[in-house]
């Protein structure tokens, strides 16, 4: 057993405190005499990603469920919240578990980012202290940040069973959602002249005179549809040829 938690935690690149912590997991584990029926691979994929947390480090979902064998993501999560509850380490729930089990794998970037929006909105409101004492990994921030996040990009969501999984009422967990897109900066779209259908704007010289017969500044915007172009720009080109210059008359 010990040789698998070791080969696995290595592909995984966990470190040897890991390892261990994993092993002695999994001795409590046999010890519960508990009938899983899964393989030993999945069985330390468990260990080193529970032995992972324990210590702050995140694993990949995706990675370990794949190196541990398992048919799937969904049922790898399964094994995941058995052990957890039979080792009664609680039931905490990550943002990487959580977008699995409501099938919106899309929305976790997005929901990262509302809650790094969050973190910096209670730090710069409330201070540093303040911050300290608002623990966005708890279910509440995250299920709040995902039907955000959904709501973003209009992924209709099962807003039920997020509100199941974030152990808390409907209205205070969509408050929340609505509070963090509110943090979301307006982002401010500026529409490329070379596509523009509207007049052409046209610079003119400071010989040009508007047509009250006040004269315009040189590089001034003039407003002119395609009609009032050509006829200026024929203008310019006869003004070109008086002046001695024939090349353009062919424009003309």
């Amino acid at each position: 057993m010990e040789t698998m938690l070791k080969s696995l935690g290595e592909r995984l690149s966990l470190s040897e405190k890991i390892i261990k912590e994993a092993a002695a997991l999994h001795r409590r584990l046999e010890g519960k005499q508990a009938s899983l029926g899964l393989s030993v691979s999945v069985e330390s994929g468990v260990c080193l990603q529970l032995a992972a947390e324990n210590q702050g480090k995140t694993v990949d979902l995706k990675t370990i469920s794949k190196c541990a064998g398992s048919k799937s993501k969904a049922q790898y999560l399964d094994s995941l919240q058995n052990i957890r509850t039979i080792l009664g380490l609680g039931n905490s729930l990550t943002l990487q578990e959580l977008v699995i089990q409501i099938n919106a794998m899309s929305l976790i970037n997005p929901a990262k980012e509302l809650l790094n929006l969050y973190e910096k909105h209670i730090r710069e409101t409330y201070g540093e202290d303040r911050a300290k004492s608002v623990d966005t990994s708890k279910e509440l921030y995250l299920c709040a940040a995902v039907y955000a996040a959904g709501k973003q990009v209009n992924i209709k969501l099962d807003t039920n069973k997020l509100v199941i999984l974030g152990k808390t009422k409907k209205k205070e967990m969509t408050d929340l959602g609505s509070e963090m897109i509110k943090l979301v900066p307006v982002k401010s779209v500026r529409k490329s002249s070379s596509t523009s259908s509207g007049p052409i704007l046209t610079p003119l010289k400071e010989s040009n005179r508007n047509e009250s017969g006040v004269k315009r500044k040189v590089g001034e915007m003039v407003e002119m549809d395609d009609e009032g172009f050509q006829e200026w720009k024929k203008d310019v080109l006869r003004k070109a040829v008086a002046a001695g210059f024939n090349k353009y008359r062919k424009y003309l």
